[in-house]
Parts: C-alpha cells; sequence; structure tokens
C-alpha cells in the first residue's frame, strides 16, 4: 500500500483532461488500496475537494475507482454548483453518467426550492431528481411532503413535480390532502388525485380528483370534475344566545370555486346539485335553507 501525502497539488494521476470529469483539486492524503472486488481504487482522507464542471465536491474521506469515474465521498459531504447547494451524510457520483446518489440526512438548496429526504438520486444535467423518505419539499410559499417525490426544474427555474404517499401540500390559507399530487410549473396547475381534500377557513372541498390553477403564486380557481362535495363548517348563536356549531353541506357532479386573494368568493355546482345552507342574521340562527337543481351558485 502506497501512501503519498499531498499538500495542495494536483493530482493528474486520478483525473482526466476534460473538464465534464470528476477532478480532484487536493486531499491531505492518497492511499492506492484494492476493495473487495479485487480492483483498484484510492483512498483520499482529510480536507478532500473534487471539481466535475461547475461543480465541486468537499468531504474528509473519499473512496474513488478512476477507471469507472466513480466516487464515494462520506464525512461532512458538501456539493455545490452555483447557486445550489446539496448536503448529504454520504454521496455516491457516477461521473459518466452524471447521476448523484445522496443518502442519510439529505439537504438540497437550489435558488427557486428546496428540499429535505433520506435519499436523493439527482441527475446533475438535467437539473432533476428523485426524493425518497420523509421527503419535504418547499417551493413558491408551499411546503409539500411526501414519501417519494419526482422532480424537474422547468424553463421558468420553477419545478414541476410529483409526489406520492400521504401527500401534504401546506399554504397559508390552506391544507390539501391527497396520494398523488402531480404539479406542472409552466402550467402552474396542480392535480391532487387519490382521496384529495382541500380545506380552508372552516370549508371541506373534496371529489375524485381536485384541480388547483394558480396565477401570480395565488390559487384563483379550484376544479373537481366529478364527486363534488363541500362542508363548510360555522359558528353561530341560538335563540337562546348559546353558541353552536353549524355545517353546510353542499354536493354536485361538479365544482367550480373562484377564489380572490387565495379565498373562496364564489362557487358553481352542476349536475344534481343540492345544498343545505344555514341561514344567520347578525350572527343569530334563523334557520336553514334547502335548495336542488341542475346548477347552483353560492357567493361566500
Amino acid at each position: 500500500m502506497n501512501k503519498i501525502l499531498l499538500i495542495g497539488a494536483l493530482l493528474s494521476s486520478v483525473t482526466a483532461q476534460s473538464e465534464d470529469r470528476l477532478r480532484l483539486i487536493y486531499a491531505d492524503l492518497l492511499e492506492n488500496i484494492t476493495d473487495e472486488d479485487g480492483k483498484a481504487v484510492q483512498l483520499l482522507t482529510g480536507n478532500v475537494k473534487f471539481q466535475k464542471g461547475a461543480a465541486t465536491i468537499t468531504c474528509q474521506r473519499v473512496l474513488y475507482r478512476n477507471r469507472d469515474g466513480i466516487g464515494s465521498f462520506t464525512d461532512d459531504v458538501r456539493m455545490e454548483k452555483e447557486e445550489q447547494i446539496l448536503t448529504a451524510d454520504s454521496l455516491r457520483l457516477n461521473s459518466n453518467n452524471d447521476i448523484v446518489t445522496a443518502q442519510g440526512s439529505v439537504r438540497f438548496r437550489d435558488s427557486e426550492y428546496g428540499l429535505k429526504s433520506k435519499m436523493l438520486t439527482f441527475y446533475t444535467e438535467m437539473d432533476s431528481g428523485i426524493a425518497e423518505g420523509d421527503v419535504e419539499f418547499v417551493q413558491k410559499g408551499q411546503t409539500i411532503t411526501a414519501e417519494k417525490i419526482i422532480y424537474k426544474k422547468e424553463s421558468n427555474d420553477a419545478a414541476s413535480y410529483r409526489a406520492e404517499g400521504d401527500v401534504t401540500i401546506q399554504e397559508q390559507e390552506r391544507t390539501a390532502t391527497c396520494g398523488i399530487s402531480i404539479y406542472n410549473a409552466v402550467s402552474d396547475m396542480s392535480q391532487l388525485l387519490d382521496d384529495p381534500l382541500v380545506e380552508q377557513e372552516g370549508q371541506q372541498l373534496s371529489g375524485k380528483e381536485i384541480h388547483l390553477r394558480y396565477r401570480d403564486d395565488k390559487l384563483f380557481r379550484l376544479s373537481i370534475p366529478e364527486a363534488a362535495h363541500i362542508i363548510y363548517h360555522r359558528q353561530g348563536r341560538t335563540a337562546a344566545d348559546s353558541l353552536s356549531s353549524f355545517s353546510d353541506d353542499m354536493t354536485g357532479q361538479s365544482l367550480e370555486a373562484f377564489l380572490e386573494q387565495g379565498l373562496i368568493d364564489s362557487v358553481r355546482l352542476e349536475g344534481m346539485a343540492t345544498t343545505l345552507y344555514h341561514l344567520f342574521e347578525d350572527s343569530v340562527y334563523q334557520g336553514k335553507n334547502i335548495a336542488s337543481g341542475d346548477t347552483i351558485t353560492l357567493l361566500f
């Protein structure tokens, strides 16, 4: 086992001349060893720094297979590329295929979004990735949690994504839950699938699927194309001056909700629409109104 002490030296023996390949900048110590398969591996320790194109990777320990262009980084791992910063317990870089696999306490930050997960497979040249395990994805004032999120950064710098498994989308005005959420950053539209539910200001909206359309990062239209259902929880005083809870109930084959400043302004129910609506005057309960028809429009 040969040991070479490196003090600020460039090691051309472990790099290719191409700027696209993984290139060693510095390490305190390099050891030429063999791995479990009998292949030649270089072990680098102490203030290790690699470069690949515009990206730099720093850590304290690396196993590097020069022929395959594969490096395994551990101990204080940090990867930086322009505005992107990735930290993790361990990182494996396949230089030839531009694939980074980060594991452990993964944190990734971009100028437009950030995420946390237990594992991240990041495709560096496509600005896309697959995050798995207790994923938290933050973008445009939303915090999305799920078991898995597949995402890709678009030309407008925002990221489109597909979130799967116990999905929760938290915004200032509302909380949405579902099994699958698909967001298109180009059209600024989300689809909530698999038991979707949107809750805000005492209102609960559900259906077979829910479509959310945004404008200037604000929700301005909500659509439920099938099995629309709204429950609206309110409070008011009875004639005996006691505070009571009431639940309005509205159904239809489809629903269109229009919002102002992120809050529901009006709702149109279509197809066998029914409403149970409680009436108040000066917060005092006056009675209930039951209606049905092909189309019902409600103002909030």
